[in-house]
């Protein structure tokens, strides 16, 4: 009886794996996000990983994190890469997975999202 089961387990398991392996082979890229989503108060890291069948193959494409302090003057609008911030003008640039529609996977991506309490080491200050 345990052997059936063991049996079965470890066909169920094989199957996951190939489909696993399948499903990354098909969207030639994968996207990893520290912390996990747009999750502001917290400092993570993006990383895209190119597969197989693209240019980049084997790339690693990371982005961070980070204060910024918008700036019209700016290139882009922001002043990226403080380690702190406050005021209205005080942003995160918060790094996290994106549907890339034209690829058909995820890709790491950036959106600057106002913090109200101010920025520390990459993630707004809660209340």
């Amino acid at each position: 009886m345990n052997k059936k089961i063991f049996l079965i387990i470890g066909i169920i398991l094989t199957i996951a794996i190939i489909l696993g392996v399948l499903y990354f082979q098909i969207t030639n890229a994968i996207c990893l996000d520290s912390d996990h989503g747009k999750n502001i108060f917290k400092k993570g890291i993006a990383r895209t990983i190119a597969l197989k069948d693209v240019a980049d193959a084997g790339v690693i494409h990371l982005s961070g994190d980070t204060c910024a302090i918008k700036d019209e003057k700016a290139s882009g609008g922001y002043v990226i890469g403080h380690s702190s911030c406050a005021g209205d003008d005080c942003y995160v640039f918060e790094s996290y997975c994106k549907e890339h529609g034209e690829w058909g996977h995820k890709i790491d991506t950036q959106e600057p999202i106002q913090c109200p309490n101010g920025c520390n080491d990459g993630a707004c200050i809660p209340e």
